[in-house]
């Protein structure tokens, strides 16, 4: 129960930064970057 609550926050972390930080991005480097921050993110979440 306790890592399924821990993964739902997860979650959320990663749906609000990609709100908040990659469809602010300017131009398409911007982008790329934001995605790439994105990906490990997610990598590090996968990895514990």
């Amino acid at each position: 129960a306790a890592q399924a609550a821990m993964d739902k926050v997860a979650v959320e972390l990663v749906r609000d930064h990609a709100k908040h930080c990659m469809m602010n991005a300017k131009n398409p480097d911007e982008q790329t970057q934001k995605a790439d921050e994105l990906v490990g993110a997610i990598s590090r979440m996968l990895s514990r």
